[in-house]
């Protein structure tokens, strides 16, 4: 899917974010996802721990979490 909104929007900074990076390579993607004005980022659950998100619109899951409390927790990283 990532591939996929490369090629559709070439125009877009498209971003992602996932447990195997290094810790450095995830706060670098987080700051600058922070810093545009509009992005794209797809992330894993990494991203539901610890990480607040400002000044996000949408929030798609790909796929639904196991229980209510993991929704939660996943969509309260943004509108902080």
């Amino acid at each position: 899917l990532y591939n996929v909104v490369c090629k559709l929007r070439p125009g877009l900074p498209v971003l992602a974010l996932y447990g195997t990076m290094g810790q450095m390579k995830r706060m670098s993607v987080y700051d600058e996802f922070c810093r545009k004005q509009h992005a794209c980022l797809f992330a894993t659950d990494i991203a539901a721990r610890g990480l607040d998100f400002p000044s996000i619109n949408w929030v798609i899951q790909f796929d639904c979490p196991p229980d209510a409390n993991t929704y939660i927790h996943r969509v309260g990283r943004t509108a902080r």
